[in-house]
């Protein structure tokens, strides 16, 4: 009999298996777990039967997940056996739980009377899942109803203490920023919002409405949806698994979206997955919190009641609003800030009042001088943290800041990142308000000391830092990079904000550099001068830069903590402490302004008459952003140009979070323009260049932010720069006298590397400045796309334009080049033709 059980599972298990893997339609989780649950139930009454059934005294039930049918696959079988007898039939009991072994289920039971049963049921006093979900299978059925009897009447005497144990639970998750509910691996039992949330509300249904339907799911509260898909999503990962794994790895995300056949459109399906997944969790622990909120205040005393004003009351240390407030965003700014500074406990009245602000908000509203002063009040709050958590839940913070509302519930694929990328935000400034706090559990060093001082001395500003915290990772929302895209959103969102433009500056700065500390420290060699020096130049530009650089440096600490606070070990600290301690010789001692001049003039009066002469006329820029040596080097290639010409030399070396490479050559129609091709398929992406023309010698400097989609740094360590300069010298000997070939090569790679999404598209303008009959200097602005720099520089060519010197920057998807060009004369209509078509090849987008 128990090999023919054993093949009749076997076939039940494949039958399920077809059903789990196909598209999630309404009650396709809660289906198939009853189907399950079903045919478990004639294995244990076969199995009852085959070893000769139970005693008048005896009594088996099903407890936690199988008694209230919602059994995964793998999932444990959980028994209750209820005995009138001291002596219970042991040997029998074990002979019928072993049979259930043999099969392949994993059974746990527990014996016990009904009056022991009943006066122990509150949750964690007893080893298996819920006394409150049993449900009779065999045996004496009296005793399964004096069972329930006796928990009928233990209920008014344990439900506040369930309740206050629910509450305790609840806020624990809150004053955790809620981190929980969006880990990158979601247990989906219990991860807050997962399955155990919605088993403790029907607990609460049924401790405080005297044994309700087990089966009924507040389907009028929208949850039903919510939990038949995480558990259609748990059943199918048992089956992928061969487990009972409930928690949803990074390694079977991907698994479980193409069984489920979930189809992600533009975005990855996996990523579809865990949106939805994040968005059922929050659906199911706010209405949670909500259920336990108001049965708290029904049942609990009233007494205490103070501060009723303003529409809001406070009872016990928890803030209430009125029923009869009008909605209303600036109120509800003003009660999170009163919420967050007094420290009161949210209620269900303030959460839900929130969320109708959300609702009701306006483009207006958010721009408002008025409530950006209030958005700000909040982040300067030394809690503002359990604010943002608070908003977070309501959804008035994807309101108040439009940007995280694309990142909303967006998952993070890297092993290194353990939150959605929103909830990373809210851990980056967690961890700075934790250093006012002095919560870490890292041990003490130097630099979380020094962070600390750095808190106290900008703790009127600390606000700054936040909101740079906060929209630093905005820019993920889009495809490639995600710097480039924060940049671009967040210029254009500060275009109305009434903020002072230090402020912006500084915000844009910190989400354009956010990872300029932490790629060096995983990566650079710190002891290299040159290492320092570079991240010093990177800052000195900066209208401040000691602030800049202390607000930076306590961002990295931040960023590297909300990716996990394991990441920052004590070398991690130590590294992050040498390197800012190391760059503060050459940050102070003025503005930014006269720094850059001493530094030039210290590196001037360094180098030899020839090799000075050499760099001034390469000016003051090029001084800046190159090493006393390298400039000496520099010379003396370009000495042996002079006198011996060849086709192309070139450098490459590591600048702060980029690739620098410099190119020498004898100057020639068109060479700006062929080196930018070689480069585009070498697969380099110029965020800036250079060029100089010095007594028929081109020195051309270009900045590659990444190479084939990946940081520069990662092609340094995975040894891989050595094969890619191999490539540059091939294509640069392959093409010098072969435009033909270049350009096709070039056609083929437009269509294969991404562009910016449609969204960061802004019109082109070119802008002429006569400098002389032949000389003129252009200012183009334009969106970023592939082969942009040279279709720019190929115009040149065809119309006789020789680039004499040239300026390009990109700001995200922003792009800012100046062109100082020789050309023949010709009349101001002739110039605009030609700048028109300049302006419609800057225009095209690539298909």
């Amino acid at each position: 009999m128990i090999s023919l059980l054993r093949n009749l599972e076997k076939e039940v298990f494949e039958y399920l298996e077809g059903l789990a893997f196909t598209r999630w339609r309404h009650d396709s989780g809660r289906a198939l777990s009853r189907s399950l649950t079903r045919w478990r139930d004639k294995v244990v009454l076969k199995i009852m039967d085959f070893t000769g059934g139970l005693g008048r005294k005896t009594a088996v039930t099903a407890a936690g997940s199988y008694g209230r049918r919602e059994l995964s696959p793998y999932s444990e079988m959980n028994f209750m056996v209820l005995t009138g007898d001291k002596h219970p039939p042991k040997d029998q009991l074990d002979t019928f739980f072993n049979l259930l072994a043999e099969i392949g289920y994993k059974v746990n039971y527990a014996v016990s009377t009904a009056e022991v049963a009943a006066e122990n049921f509150l949750p964690g006093l007893i080893d298996f899942d819920d006394l409150l979900d049993m449900r009779f299978l065999a045996g004496d059925k009296s005793l399964f109803d004096s069972s329930r009897f006796l928990l009928s009447n233990q209920l008014p005497q344990t439900r506040v203490a369930c309740l206050n144990l629910i509450l305790k639970d609840i806020y624990a998750v809150i004053d955790n920023a809620a981190g929980g509910m969006l880990s990158r691996d979601p247990d989906l039992v219990n991860n807050p919002g997962g399955l155990q949330s919605l088993n403790s509300m029907q607990r609460l249904n049924t401790l405080f409405g005297d044994f309700q339907d087990a089966g009924n799911r507040e389907k009028e509260k929208g949850l039903y949806a919510a939990f038949d898909f995480i558990l259609q999503v748990r059943n199918v990962l048992h089956f992928i698994s061969g487990g009972n794994e409930n928690i949803l790895t990074l390694e079977h995300q991907k698994s479980v979206a193409d069984r489920l056949h979930i189809k992600g459109g533009c975005k990855e399906p996996r990523r579809v997955l865990m949106q939805r997944v994040y968005r059922f969790f929050h659906k199911i622990f706010f209405s949670y919190f909500i259920l336990a909120d108001r049965l708290s205040f029904i049942h609990s005393d009233k007494h205490g009641l103070s501060g009723y004003s303003e529409g809001y009351y406070v009872i016990k240390g928890k803030m209430y609003i009125h029923a009869k407030c009008a909605v209303d965003y600036a109120r509800a700014l003003q009660f999170v800030h009163i919420c967050t500074e007094k420290r009161y406990l949210l209620t269900s009245s303030l959460l839900v009042y929130l969320k109708n602000s959300s609702r009701r908000m306006r483009a207006e509203d958010i721009m408002s001088a008025d409530n950006i002063n209030r958005v700000i009040r909040i982040l300067s709050l030394g809690n503002s943290c359990y604010a943002l958590t608070l908003m977070k839940l309501s959804g008035l913070l994807y309101r108040a800041f439009p940007l995280l509302q694309k990142v909303k519930y967006l998952p993070e694929f890297k092993t290194f990142h353990k939150y959605t990328v929103d909830q990373h935000s809210l851990e980056a400034v967690k961890a700075i308000e934790q250093l006012k706090d002095g919560e870490q559990d890292l041990m003490e060093s130097r630099s979380l000391t020094m962070m600390r001082i750095l808190y106290e001395k900008y703790s009127s500003q600390i606000w700054i830092l936040k909101l740079g915290l906060l929209l630093h990772d905005a820019g993920k929302a889009y495809s490639l990079d995600h710097i480039k895209n924060g940049i671009s959103l967040i210029k254009d969102h500060f275009s109305g904000y009434p903020i002072s433009d230090f402020n912006k500056d500084l915000v844009l700065f910190l989400v354009n550099r956010h990872l300029l500390l932490s790629h060096i420290i995983y990566r650079a060699d710190l002891n290299d001068h040159e290492v320092i020096s570079d991240l010093s130049h990177a800052v000195i530009v900066t209208p401040f830069p000691a602030d800049y650089l202390d607000f930076l440096y306590l961002l990295t600490y931040a960023d590297i903590m909300a990716k996990d606070p394991g990441y920052f070990t004590g070398y991690i600290s130590e590294t992050l402490d040498h390197l800012y301690t190391n760059m503060q010789p050459l940050i102070h001692g003025g503005s930014g302004k006269e720094r850059f001049e001493e530094e030039n003039l210290l590196k001037l009066n360094e180098l030899s008459s020839a090799a000075r002469e050499f760099a001034q006329k390469l000016g003051e820029k090029y001084v800046f952003t190159t090493s006393t040596a390298d400039i000496e080097e520099d010379y003396l290639i370009f000495e042996k140009l002079k006198e011996n010409p060849a086709n192309v030399k070139y450098k490459v070396r590591h600048y702060n979070e980029t690739l620098k490479i410099k190119f020498y050559s004898n100057d020639k129609a068109g060479l700006f323009g062929f080196l930018c091709g070689v480069l585009l398929i070498n697969g380099a992406d110029i965020i800036r260049a250079a060029a100089h023309t010095i007594e028929s010698v081109a020195v051309d400097e270009f900045y590659i932010a990444c190479i084939f989609g990946q940081d520069p740094l990662y092609f340094k360590e995975k040894n891989e720069l050595y094969e890619w300069e191999k490539k540059l010298e091939k294509y640069l000997a392959q093409y010098w006298n072969d435009k033909e070939q270049l350009e096709l090569r070039i056609g083929q790679c437009r269509t294969n590397i991404l562009k910016a999404d449609p969204v960061f598209k802004r019109d082109a303008a070119v802008h002429v400045k006569q400098k002389s009959e032949r000389e003129s200097l252009l200012e183009i602005s334009c969106t970023d796309r592939p082969a942009l720099l040279y279709d720019i520089t190929l115009f040149f060519a065809e119309e006789s334009f020789l680039i004499q010197g040239a300026r390009v920057e990109t700001c995200g998807w922003e792009v800012h080049d100046y062109f100082e060009i020789k050309h023949n004369p010709m009349t101001e209509k002739e110039m605009k033709n030609k700048i028109d078509r300049l302006v419609k090849i800057c225009d095209y987008d690539i298909d």
